[in-house]
């Protein structure tokens, strides 16, 4: 099972624009070297049959890894949606190092996390980041929302010190006005369409305090290399990038594909909203960060 997992984990990744692999790969990118009716054939057998072996690897996974796992690592499928990997020792140690990243994004701007009252998670999916967040923010009140009503149950489930709702794919959240004074979204607007992202930006403003701080994951310049070049200069012109797939069909939500950003459209489109406090080129791992107040 888990060397089916290696070679199919394996060609996912050959196919993915986050990954560089090969010589061939690093200066060309998986869309430049294979022709395109090639991947579309691709497109239409194997990431069938890898949907399927995930489905099953995940079943695999939580019968007979749970027990030796621990009550509060969510099921396999909760994990693979947030993070495409199975891996529960990756799954926890993402959470901590994004935690990590938002204490070194907070540096400078008169804010960390132990001052904050209360905090909002954006994009919460199984607490992998939020988790990690109690014994650091003593005297906030911690908030995670998301679309997926199953993370979200789980995490009502084990971590009742937390709380935990659903939001739909469009606005509006649940919260009052001013209601949070730090909010942060990691890969989230990594995954929307340019009018939800526009949509989306004008409700955490509405819910964010005056001279809250907003913390916002995206996909920048460092995770161009891999598309077409032709995706590479709309990113030029247009500043923005909305790729669709059917890798995930069935596993993720069908308006759930990725986004990519240049640095300039980013500012722009969030700079409309929020003060720009600062842009960080991959400043959250490969992803880029923008650190925003409410003005």
């Amino acid at each position: 099972m888990r060397i089916g997992l290696f070679v199919v984990d394996a060609i996912f990744r050959v196919s993915s624009c986050r990954v560089v692999g090969s010589a061939i790969y690093r200066k060309y990118g998986f869309a430049q070297a294979v022709p395109g009716f090639l991947r579309r054939a691709w497109a239409l057998t194997v990431y069938p049959l890898g949907r399927t072996f995930i489905r099953v690897h995940c079943w695999w996974d939580d019968t007979r890894l749970f027990s030796s796992t621990g009550p509060r690592v969510p099921p396999a499928l909760l994990r693979f949606r947030v993070a495409e990997s199975l891996s529960v020792s990756s799954f926890l140690d993402v959470g901590q190092r994004s935690v990590a990243h938002l204490a070194r994004a907070l540096e400078g701007t008169g804010q960390d996390l132990g001052d904050s009252r209360r905090i909002l998670d954006f994009g919460c999916g199984c607490a992998r980041t939020l988790r990690w967040l109690p014994g650091l923010t003593p005297l906030a009140a911690l908030y995670g929302t998301d679309v997926d009503a199953q993370a979200i149950a789980w995490d009502r489930q084990h971590f009742p010190e937390i709380i935990f709702s659903v939001n739909r794919p469009e606005p509006p959240l649940s919260f009052p006005a001013g209601n949070f004074d730090l909010v942060y979204s990691i890969s989230v607007f990594t995954h929307l369409d340019q009018p939800l992202q526009e949509r989306w930006i004008a409700e955490l403003e509405r819910v964010t305090a005056s001279g809250a701080l907003l913390l916002v994951t995206v996909h920048g310049e460092a995770t161009w290399h891999g598309l077409p070049m032709e995706d590479v200069e709309q990113l030029r012109q247009q500043g923005f990038l909305f790729k669709r797939s059917s890798k995930w069909r069935g596993i993720l939500p069908d308006w759930y594909h990725t986004a990519y950003h240049s640095r300039a459209h980013a500012v722009e489109a969030f700079g409309r909203h929020f003060e720009v406090v600062s842009y960080v080129p991959e400043g959250f791992g490969y992803q880029d960060l923008l650190v925003l107040r409410k003005r």
